[in-house]
């Protein structure tokens, strides 16, 4: 990964943290080991991996209720994608990058057996996005209060949001307490 991606972990990890306490701590998520890089390699030999798929994982008991939940993957960078991908590709076109990144996610949400998956993502000279696979959205109401995008192809259905937006708008202990009931 390039400097570039790893200060992007690492600053999405301190965001997560103080915006899951409440601006109070900023060390309750971390990067996960080679950006979940060991949990897959042990994934194909059928073992699991606690806490380390994906690119972030929790460093406090409290904060483990979200990576119990979610596989949270962050992308940096590739400057070359955006929803109309998903919508205007021919039928023969190759996978597009956000695809690619789905893939990722989901292949992580799968080996982790995690019900939920998500995707920060912030490319050159923007604002950092969050997506959050449909299973999730759909049954935690937030789409009355923050802006979205809705992507729905054959291969995908997920929700986009500005994440500056999601960490003003919703609080984590909305979250906490929908979780906590599945």
């Amino acid at each position: 990964m390039s400097k570039k991606g790893g200060s992007f972990e690492r600053q999405i990890a301190k965001d997560l943290s103080l915006w899951f306490s409440d601006g109070h701590e900023d060390d309750l998520f971390w990067r996960s080991d080679a950006s979940g890089a060991r949990a897959k390699t042990r994934s194909k030999k059928g073992k699991r991996t606690h806490g380390q798929h994906g690119d972030i994982c929790s460093t406090h008991p409290d904060s483990e209720i979200l990576t119990r939940f979610f596989v949270i993957e962050l992308k940096r960078g590739y400057q070359k994608w955006s929803m109309l991908d998903l919508v205007d590709k021919k039928p023969h076109a190759a996978r597009q990058v956000l695809e690619k990144f789905v893939e990722q996610v989901k292949s992580d949400q799968k080996n982790s057996a995690v019900p939920f998956w998500s995707i920060i993502a912030r490319r050159d000279q923007r604002d950092p996005v969050i997506i959050f696979d449909s299973e999730f959205v759909d049954v935690f109401n937030m789409l009355d209060r923050l802006s979205y995008i809705r992507i729905k192809t054959p291969e995908l259905n997920a929700y986009l949001f500005n994440l500056d937006e999601f960490f003003r708008i919703i609080k984590s202990s909305e979250i906490v307490e929908f979780l906590s009931e599945i």
